[in-house]
């Protein structure tokens, strides 16, 4: 699994700023063509009353301003590495995907977590390009560690019913950066406290075992071969408490599957990027 194309929306904030030498990173590593994009922020309604108002909105002018910012944001962030710049206007989620899609970006990086283009929380922008890109994206929440060298431990959330497509890209993945890929699986049906639904899986034997036999099945499929924890709780935590555990580097889901644990994943994503120690790539 290979990168050629990064699309890296930037806000110009500090969250923006924190996650340049995980960009950095993957550009080098892949040798990637790395553009550096911003969205004007212009409300479609705007639009139609521009000519009037263009002494107030003139999009020109902001989109060169754009440019000039989005230089110097490079000049600080990127030093002696090759980048593009590009901009756009109107709503910002739709504009980094639609700007994706016309330029075969294959994967976009983007802070979850900050103010203008990524709200402080995971919101609207981020929720939007998570659920259309057409291609991979790494999502860094506020909790999310930074390193300046490619992922080495890689965990990967498992929906034992899903197709194992996933599974096989994260699998080429980890190959790709030489890492180890383990995964886990949550159940959030379990009863007790946290610490008991983490600590016991209370599946009964048959069960465990028909689950087991089910991974093993789709591990087969994908080609993959890789330690799987099971475990109780609440989604997110379990993912976010097994990285932690396991010093994972970054974690990978899937697209989900509407039987599975992330099918679901439109109701799960958002808020294991929000608990992760380390970024989360959405396949």
């Amino acid at each position: 699994m290979k990168f050629r194309n990064i699309l890296f929306p930037v806000d110009f904030s500090e969250e923006s700023r924190r996650i340049a030498p995980a960009v950095r990173a993957f550009q080098s590593h892949f040798a990637a063509r790395l553009t550096l994009f911003y969205v004007v922020d212009v409300p479609e309604s705007w639009r139609d009353v521009a000519e009037q108002c263009a002494g107030v909105l003139n999009l020109p002018i902001l989109r060169r301003l754009c440019r000039e910012r989005l230089r110097q944001f490079a000049a600080e962030c990127f030093p002696g590495s090759p980048y593009e710049i590009a901009e756009g206007e109107g709503s910002p989620g739709h504009g980094i995907c639609e700007y994706a899609d016309r330029n075969r970006i294959d994967l976009i990086m983007m802070a979850a977590h900050g103010h203008g283009l990524i709200r402080s929380t995971l919101g609207s922008v981020t929720t939007k390009v998570l659920h259309r890109a057409g291609c991979p994206v790494i999502a860094f929440g506020a909790e999310a560690r930074i390193g300046e060298k490619m992922p080495a431990r890689i965990l990967y959330g498992l929906d034992p019913f899903e197709e194992a497509d996933a599974l096989t890209r994260a699998g080429s993945l980890a190959r790709e950066l030489g890492a180890t890929l383990s995964a886990v699986y949550a159940i959030p049906d379990f009863a007790g406290t946290p610490e008991e639904q983490y600590e016991r899986k209370r599946l009964s034997g048959p069960a465990e075992k028909k689950l087991q036999e089910r991974i093993a099945k789709l591990q087969g499929e994908a080609g993959v071969s890789a330690s799987v924890e099971l475990a109780g709780g609440e989604v997110e935590n379990v993912i976010a408490e097994t990285a932690r555990r396991q010093s994972a580097e970054m974690i990978v889901l899937g697209c989900g599957h509407v039987h599975g644990i992330l099918g679901g994943i439109r109701s799960h994503v958002a808020p294991v990027i929000r608990a992760a120690p380390c970024p989360v790539m959405v396949l």
